[in-house]
Protein backbone atom coordinates (compact mmCIF):
# COMPACT_ATOMS: atom_id res chain seq x y z
CA UNK A 1 0.00 0.00 0.00
CA UNK A 2 1.02 3.50 -1.14
CA UNK A 3 1.73 5.32 2.65
CA UNK A 4 1.19 8.91 0.97
CA UNK A 5 -2.47 7.79 0.06
CA UNK A 6 -4.78 8.85 2.51
CA UNK A 7 -6.49 5.74 4.43
CA UNK A 8 -10.29 6.10 3.15
CA UNK A 9 -8.69 5.54 -0.48
CA UNK A 10 -6.41 2.54 0.45
CA UNK A 11 -9.29 1.48 1.91
CA UNK A 12 -12.31 1.78 -0.46
CA UNK A 13 -12.88 -0.99 -3.16
CA UNK A 14 -12.48 -0.53 -7.06
CA UNK A 15 -14.94 -3.18 -8.12
CA UNK A 16 -17.29 -2.10 -10.58
CA UNK A 17 -19.76 -1.87 -7.93
CA UNK A 18 -18.56 0.55 -5.94
CA UNK A 19 -17.81 2.74 -8.86
CA UNK A 20 -21.50 2.82 -9.39
CA UNK A 21 -22.54 3.38 -6.08
CA UNK A 22 -20.14 6.49 -6.69
CA UNK A 23 -21.91 7.64 -10.01
CA UNK A 24 -25.69 7.24 -8.06
CA UNK A 25 -24.02 9.25 -5.12
CA UNK A 26 -22.76 12.04 -7.66
CA UNK A 27 -26.08 14.16 -7.44
CA UNK A 28 -26.87 13.45 -3.74
CA UNK A 29 -23.05 14.68 -3.47
CA UNK A 30 -23.74 18.03 -5.42
CA UNK A 31 -26.80 18.91 -3.75
CA UNK A 32 -25.45 17.95 -0.27
CA UNK A 33 -23.00 20.78 -1.07
CA UNK A 34 -25.32 23.67 -0.84
CA UNK A 35 -25.15 23.17 2.71
CA UNK A 36 -23.25 26.52 2.85
CA UNK A 37 -26.30 28.68 1.33
CA UNK A 38 -29.02 29.61 4.02
CA UNK A 39 -30.78 26.59 4.45
CA UNK A 40 -31.42 24.59 7.37
CA UNK A 41 -29.16 20.92 7.56
CA UNK A 42 -32.87 19.58 8.91
CA UNK A 43 -34.55 21.00 5.53
CA UNK A 44 -31.84 19.88 3.47
CA UNK A 45 -32.17 16.35 5.27
CA UNK A 46 -35.68 16.56 4.35
CA UNK A 47 -34.88 16.90 -0.03
CA UNK A 48 -32.12 14.20 0.15
CA UNK A 49 -34.22 11.66 1.91
CA UNK A 50 -37.12 12.22 -0.34
CA UNK A 51 -35.72 11.76 -3.76
CA UNK A 52 -36.27 9.26 -5.94
CA UNK A 53 -34.42 5.90 -6.58
CA UNK A 54 -32.30 6.37 -3.41
CA UNK A 55 -29.98 3.22 -3.38
CA UNK A 56 -30.82 0.11 -0.36
CA UNK A 57 -28.68 -2.50 1.79
CA UNK A 58 -25.76 -0.58 1.16
CA UNK A 59 -22.57 -1.44 3.73
CA UNK A 60 -21.87 1.35 5.59
CA UNK A 61 -17.97 1.28 4.22
CA UNK A 62 -19.22 1.47 1.05
CA UNK A 63 -21.37 4.63 1.24
CA UNK A 64 -18.50 6.22 3.14
CA UNK A 65 -16.11 5.52 0.17
CA UNK A 66 -18.96 6.62 -2.40
CA UNK A 67 -19.45 9.87 -0.49
CA UNK A 68 -15.36 10.37 -0.61
CA UNK A 69 -14.92 9.94 -4.25
CA UNK A 70 -17.85 11.96 -5.15
CA UNK A 71 -17.26 14.92 -2.80
CA UNK A 72 -13.43 15.07 -3.67
CA UNK A 73 -14.79 14.46 -7.40
CA UNK A 74 -17.41 17.58 -7.42
CA UNK A 75 -14.46 19.60 -4.81
CA UNK A 76 -12.30 19.51 -8.10
CA UNK A 77 -15.05 21.48 -9.86
CA UNK A 78 -15.44 24.10 -7.08
CA UNK A 79 -17.88 22.37 -4.69
CA UNK A 80 -17.83 22.45 -1.57
CA UNK A 81 -15.65 19.54 -0.28
CA UNK A 82 -15.83 18.97 3.61
CA UNK A 83 -17.47 16.29 6.66
CA UNK A 84 -20.61 18.15 6.73
CA UNK A 85 -20.60 17.38 2.30
CA UNK A 86 -19.65 14.00 3.23
CA UNK A 87 -21.70 12.67 6.25
CA UNK A 88 -24.81 13.99 3.99
CA UNK A 89 -24.28 12.01 1.32
CA UNK A 90 -23.38 8.99 3.67
CA UNK A 91 -26.65 9.40 5.90
CA UNK A 92 -29.00 9.89 3.11
CA UNK A 93 -27.13 6.79 1.42
CA UNK A 94 -27.77 4.81 4.97
CA UNK A 95 -31.19 6.57 5.66
CA UNK A 96 -33.14 3.37 4.37
CA UNK A 97 -32.28 1.61 7.87
CA UNK A 98 -33.04 2.82 11.43
CA UNK A 99 -30.49 4.69 13.66
CA UNK A 100 -29.13 6.33 11.18
CA UNK A 101 -27.78 10.16 13.30
CA UNK A 102 -26.41 12.77 11.83
CA UNK A 103 -24.35 14.71 14.02
CA UNK A 104 -22.53 18.31 13.96
CA UNK A 105 -20.29 19.42 16.77
CA UNK A 106 -17.67 21.59 17.56
CA UNK A 107 -14.23 21.77 18.87
CA UNK A 108 -10.92 24.30 18.93
CA UNK A 109 -7.63 23.72 18.39
CA UNK A 110 -5.23 24.86 20.89
CA UNK A 111 -3.75 28.38 20.08
CA UNK A 112 -0.16 28.16 18.48
CA UNK A 113 2.94 30.54 18.13
CA UNK A 114 0.92 33.45 20.93
CA UNK A 115 -1.82 33.20 18.66
CA UNK A 116 -6.06 32.48 18.92
CA UNK A 117 -7.80 29.26 19.57
CA UNK A 118 -9.71 28.41 16.42
CA UNK A 119 -12.93 27.20 16.82
CA UNK A 120 -13.93 24.16 13.87
CA UNK A 121 -17.19 22.35 13.40
CA UNK A 122 -17.39 18.86 12.02
CA UNK A 123 -20.07 16.07 11.27
CA UNK A 124 -20.05 12.78 11.53
CA UNK A 125 -22.84 9.70 10.75
CA UNK A 126 -23.58 6.73 13.59
CA UNK A 127 -25.32 3.85 12.59
CA UNK A 128 -26.63 2.36 15.78
CA UNK A 129 -24.58 4.25 18.43
CA UNK A 130 -21.22 3.10 15.83
CA UNK A 131 -19.42 5.56 13.83
CA UNK A 132 -19.46 5.10 10.29
CA UNK A 133 -18.53 8.17 8.23
CA UNK A 134 -14.74 7.85 9.02
CA UNK A 135 -12.37 6.59 10.63
CA UNK A 136 -12.48 6.97 14.87
CA UNK A 137 -8.62 8.36 14.47
CA UNK A 138 -10.05 11.21 12.68
CA UNK A 139 -12.13 11.73 15.53
CA UNK A 140 -9.46 12.45 18.18
CA UNK A 141 -8.20 15.97 17.67
CA UNK A 142 -9.62 18.42 18.62
CA UNK A 143 -12.23 16.45 20.62
CA UNK A 144 -15.39 17.99 19.50
CA UNK A 145 -18.92 18.70 21.84
CA UNK A 146 -21.86 17.68 19.91
CA UNK A 147 -24.39 20.67 19.09
CA UNK A 148 -27.13 19.27 17.35
CA UNK A 149 -27.98 15.14 16.26
CA UNK A 150 -30.49 14.85 13.25
CA UNK A 151 -32.75 11.57 12.85
CA UNK A 152 -31.74 10.79 9.25
CA UNK A 153 -34.89 8.41 7.61
CA UNK A 154 -36.41 7.82 4.16
CA UNK A 155 -39.31 10.00 3.35
CA UNK A 156 -41.74 6.95 2.44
Amino acid sequence: MDPEKPRHRRRCPRDPASWILMLRTLPIAWQSATVAKPRTIARLLETLTARAGLPVGQAPARCRCAAARASRLLGGLGRLDSCIVRSLVVAVLLSDRPGVRLHVGFGSHEPGDGGQAEVVGHAWVTLDGELVSETASSMTAPPYTEAKVYEVRRAS
